[in-house]
């Protein structure tokens, strides 16, 4: 069963890739030097399960043009935040304001800056950027109205009857509860290795040097599945047995890492309302083959061969 840890959002349906929200540098990270993992707390419901209220996108589109930043006059509103945030996997939505605000809004920050630095090169002009950008403006109307074709088509009762078939009941994906410690330098690292091996305490050492937030705790990040974790780290981790640590340091994020795999277990399979959002994707991903035939169907398409010449082979039926 594939674990709903990284869903698609409809409105990425064309392009692949996202951003990341720093919590604890064992996950998978916004741009946040020296991080690597980005944790979510399934038990949470992040939304109404009994009235089935799932939108916030009308109440926040009454406040899309609030103005929250400028940057050299440039602004940045409540609206370009919300669209970022929709563009990230659901399980980093449900990161907690105080943690997803202060990063998407410095993250908008930078990227604002970097397109006035853009405009001032001329890049706007350029014709191979202009053309770039006339690529991107379709592919944005494209996806949306891929959403919102698949959107109207899927039901709540297609998610609940999927959620039913493929996830209640059966066991979650294999978890780790991993303990680590985080410092800058390979040497670091390798000294604190050594450490260990005289018979030093791995929590008492994470407390002292670990540069990781999970010091407070010894290093014990809990349970976490491969997926919430970077690949460095996944790679090592399950490759270890409940009581091992890791041989040798591990580069991950700008940082070096020594982790210890102190349990292992097959994770609970996560309720309905943590699943809801991963269902609904994917059964609005399995539209879009149908929606792009029956678009093909409404349209006149002239194929011409690299001579220039009109070809007599008709297109819009492949």
């Amino acid at each position: 069963m594939k674990h709903p840890t990284r869903p698609w959002r409809m409105g990425r349906l064309l392009t692949l890739g996202c951003l990341v929200v720093h919590a604890s540098s064992a996950f998978a990270q916004i741009p946040a030097p020296g991080s690597a993992a980005a944790a979510m707390d399934l038990s949470r419901v992040p939304f109404d399960t009994t009235t089935r209220v799932f939108a916030i996108g009308p109440a926040l589109e009454k406040n899309a043009h609030f103005l929250l930043r400028e940057v050299d006059g440039r602004p940045i509103t409540l609206g370009e935040l919300g669209d970022e945030i929709a563009a990230l996997p659901s399980h980093m939505r449900g990161q907690p304001f105080d943690v997803l605000y202060p990063s998407m809004i410095a993250f908008m920050t930078r990227k604002q800056a970097m397109v006035i630095q853009a405009l001032s090169d001329g890049l706007d002009q350029d014709p191979v950027v202009k053309r770039r950008m006339a690529t991107a403006a379709n592919t944005v109307l494209v996806n949306e109205w891929l959403h919102r074709r698949a959107a109207a088509i899927v039901q709540e009762t297609d998610i609940l009857a999927r959620y039913d078939r493929d996830i209640a009941g059966k066991p979650g994906p294999d978890e780790v509860r991993l303990s680590l410690i985080a410092v800058a330098t390979e040497a670091d690292a390798e000294a604190l290795l050594t450490e260990l091996n005289h018979g030093a305490d791995f929590a008492d050492v994470a407390r002292r040097v670990s540069r990781d937030t999970t010091a407070v705790r010894g290093g014990d990040l809990g349970f976490v599945p491969r997926a919430y974790l970077t690949p460095e780290i996944g790679a090592a981790a399950f490759a270890l047995k409940p009581g091992e640590r890791s041989a040798s340091p591990i580069k991950s994020n700008k940082q070096w890492y020594i982790i210890k795999v102190v349990d292992r277990r097959a994770g609970p399979a996560p309720s309905f309302a943590a699943a809801h959002d991963y269902i609904a994707d994917t059964l609005q991903q399995e539209q879009v083959a149908a929606l792009a035939k029956a678009a093909m169907t409404a349209v006149k398409v002239r194929e011409y061969a690299l001579t220039g010449h009109e070809t007599d082979e008709s297109v819009a039926q492949k």
